[in-house]
């Protein structure tokens, strides 16, 4: 089972990398010289972008810390069976969590309306594009 796992969450993982890669570098460039505009010196701006690159990459991609996906998930059958299901699992709690923070009044609405539109639109349709072009090659 470890090895089956192992071997399944290979594809995951690099692409996962690599789009932490693409859009981190991009995220921690802008965030330095954003920081850096309101007053912040260089080493501080840097420590802060890497910080936020760091919570925002964990919540965004197939996380395997315990407290960023579901008990489900986490067992070794979820895993095995939920391998194309983890990322639009956590895009639908990123997009609760974005919505109960809207209802409630917590953060930028501008910034929870902007995650719910993204997560719920953007990812989504980009996400299985790329699933369905897998599968028709696989299969």
């Amino acid at each position: 089972m470890a090895y089956i796992l192992e071997k399944g969450y290979l594809p995951t993982q690099f692409a996962d990398s690599f789009a932490i890669a693409l859009g981190g570098a991009t995220f921690y460039r802008n965030k330095i010289d954003a920081l850096m505009k309101e007053g912040m010196s260089k080493k501080e701006a840097e420590e802060t972008a890497m910080r936020e690159f760091r919570e925002i990459a964990e919540e965004s991609q197939q996380s395997a810390r315990p407290d960023k996906i579901s008990q489900q998930q986490s067992s070794d059958v979820g895993r095995l069976i939920l391998m194309f299901a983890n990322t639009p699992m956590q895009y639908s709690r990123l997009m609760k969590r974005a919505f109960q923070d809207l209802v409630n009044g917590r953060g930028s609405a501008k910034s929870n309306m902007s995650k719910i539109v993204y997560y719920g639109f953007v990812q989504n349709l980009i996400f299985n594009a790329l699933q369905q072009a897998l599968f028709k090659l696989g299969f």
